[in-house]
């Protein structure tokens, strides 16, 4: 007999190997935005160039974790997980050693490529593995991770950029990402493919294409300027590719995304929302540092110790909400969390117009609590319409319509705040943001409204 089949791990023991490498995807995120300047710095490039060592990762993760969704539904998510995580961790460590910021933009969004898979797979192993009202629960400490490891990340990653050098963080990232591909091995479950099923290739191609296109326009509009050509061709081929893409869904045996699932008007409208919901979060949550350096005169590190109380208040409210969810209605969280959010962006740009620098703070850690409680709720509600052999393909679509509303939501309000030092921009702004959290939160509450209060179980 083989031994390894006598060993059933436990299902917080899955939670917690899986949650080591959602941490050690997220942690390093914000602490390497902030030491882009030294990056910059030590290769001898510009600022600009830099940031693309955050923005390539993003704009192709974005495209491709839908497919490598599909891909875990396949061939298996555990499988994908693994095969991700090995390869991503191989690449953290090359990455440490970019001789020049060329190669750390290829070696990065190379390692975020392989690591692509590693999401989707998670979220659906977890579905998998905690039924019905014990997914709130999983999710709220799939929120918590997600939000305090970046910030975390800062504290210890901070000190450790100033003390040895930038080329550190890929190092330990290496090291956490191996070490939980190790875990993962011997305690995830074997979750089988449907092999009966092909990879819709040309499905793949146009979203790619379409993603790609709108990302980058929206993305790059503020830089490039909305009547470059490459901005107006982004934003007429986008739409475009993804119109083919939904005629060759319809005509395809095995799509890469099942149309049925999207053409259910809630599900459509719950992912309408999660576009303008990270619209306005993300959106706010870059503006809030130009508010508080051109407003209040405050300094980077200033700004830093304000902004920490976002990420942390988000992950009290994941953690809250996977304890309290089961007792009401998942439209009242969902929606209740939204409006928090939306009361709270408001909030900080009126704190702007009356000079009142608490006001603004208490505010930004209010949204990131507004978000943190809605996440596990609107996650388990997606996983929830579909069926267990499109888990992969619904968790990796939903994370790419986040990313989407992202860039929007950063573009849109970067663009308009400008070079302005004016508060009543910033409150217009803010104002524009919540309003469009309201907005949202009203697509939430009416996608949901008929769910039932889920069950409460032990867990």
């Amino acid at each position: 007999m083989n031994s390894q089949k006598t060993y059933s791990p436990s299902r917080n023991t899955i939670l917690i190997v899986t949650l080591m490498g959602v941490a050690a995807t997220s942690f390093p995120v914000t602490v390497l935005s902030a030491s882009l300047p030294v990056v910059a710095e030590d290769l001898n490039t510009s600022d600009t160039t830099t940031a693309w060592v955050i923005i390539a990762p993003l704009l192709v993760v974005a495209v491709l974790t839908p497919m490598a969704g599909k891909l875990g539904d396949i061939y298996g998510h555990r499988r994908l997980y693994l095969i991700g995580f090995a390869g991503a961790g191989l690449l953290h460590f090359a990455t440490a050693l970019a001789p020049n910021v060329g190669w750390l933009i290829v070696l990065r969004t190379l390692s975020q490529v392989m690591a692509a898979p590693t999401g989707p797979a998670a979220l659906a192993i977890l579905m998998k593995v905690f039924p019905g009202p014990q997914r709130n629960r999983a999710m709220g400490w799939w929120g918590t991770v997600v939000a305090a490891s970046p910030a975390l990340g800062v504290v210890v990653g901070g000190a450790l950029v100033d003390a040895v050098g930038w080329q550190w963080i890929f190092v330990i990232q290496g090291v956490i990402t191996l070490a939980a591909a190790a875990a993962a091995s011997r305690v995830l479950p074997v979750t089988p493919g449907h092999h009966q099923r092909h990879f819709d290739v040309l499905g793949a191609v146009t979203l790619g294409l379409g993603v790609a296109a709108l990302l980058v326009a929206t993305n790059r509009g503020p830089h490039w300027g909305w009547t470059s050509p490459t901005i107006i061709g982004g934003l007429v081929l986008g739409p475009i590719f993804l119109y083919l893409f939904s005629q060759i869904e319809n005509r395809v045996k095995s799509p890469l995304i099942p149309l049925e699932i999207v053409r259910q008007p809630r599900v459509l409208m719950l992912f309408a929302s999660q576009t303008l919901h990270q619209a306005a979060y993300m959106g706010g949550f870059i503006v809030a540092p130009f508010l508080l350096e051109r407003i209040f005169g405050y300094s980077t590190a200033k700004i830093a110790l304000l902004m920490i109380g976002r990420p942390i208040a988000f992950a009290t409210g994941s953690a809250i909400s996977g304890r309290i969810s089961t007792r009401y209605r998942p439209a009242v969280v969902v929606g209740g969390s939204m409006m928090i959010v939306a009361a709270s962006l408001f909030v900080t740009g009126l704190g702007g117009k009356v000079d009142m620098i608490v006001l603004v703070a208490v505010a930004m850690s209010a949204t990131g609590f507004g978000m943190g409680f809605g996440r596990p709720v609107i996650i388990t509600s997606i996983a929830d319409t579909v069926s267990d052999e499109d888990l992969g393909v619904a968790s990796g679509s939903f994370q790419m319509v986040v990313m989407l509303g992202a860039a929007i939501g950063i573009s849109t309000l970067t663009t308009i705040i400008g070079d302005s030092t004016s508060v009543d921009r910033f409150v217009f702004v803010f104002a524009l943001a919540a309003a469009t959290a309201t907005i949202a939160s009203a697509a939430a509450f009416l996608s949901l409204r008929d769910n039932p209060i889920p069950e409460s179980s032990e867990t």
